[in-house]
């Protein structure tokens, strides 16, 4: 049988407390074995559905070269914040990264999946 771990899906931002009532911290650390309540303003519901784990995207070669490229060229700024690169006429990218928000490692599962 395989290794399931239940995720939540929330509506609204929500925090996690332990039995005493303790706000547990959000960080990196995996959660203890424990009871827990889930505090939320909107509705939370379990889901059987896979999440993806965190990775690395693939840094080099003439595909990735292309997409920053092209990344460049259509956006000119940071799509999540907005802001603009004023130095992109001179070619200075200082600060800025194209980024797969969905990860090329993952390429398969979003052609067979959607």
């Amino acid at each position: 049988m395989p290794n399931f771990t239940p995720r939540l899906i929330s509506s609204s931002t929500f925090f996690l407390q332990d039995e005493n009532g303790e706000t547990v911290a959000k960080d990196i650390q995996p959660l203890l074995p424990g009871r827990y309540f889930v505090v939320a303003d909107g509705t939370v519901k379990k889901t059987a559905e896979a999440a993806f784990a965190r990775s690395m995207s693939f840094q080099s070669g003439t595909r990735e070269q292309e997409f920053r490229n092209e990344v460049r060229e259509r956006d000119g700024r940071c799509v999540v914040t907005k802001e603009e690169n004023l130095g992109k006429e001179l070619g200075d990218w200082a600060g800025f990264q194209a980024a797969h928000i969905f990860s090329l490692a993952f390429e398969g599962q979003w052609n067979t999946q959607g």
